[in-house]
């Protein structure tokens, strides 16, 4: 059973691992709007 409780803690441990590389994603998906945005001004003027 101490077993089953350690492999317990290894899994709440890797969720919070999930979260940090999850943070990264939102990072580099504002970028893709920025350069996104730019392809309509050309085409309006």
């Amino acid at each position: 059973m101490i077993r089953l409780g350690s492999v317990g803690s290894v899994g709440s441990v890797g969720s919070v691992e999930i979260s940090i590389p999850d943070f990264r994603f939102p990072i580099p998906d504002s970028r893709f709007p920025i350069p996104h945005s730019r392809f309509p001004i050309p085409p309006i003027q």
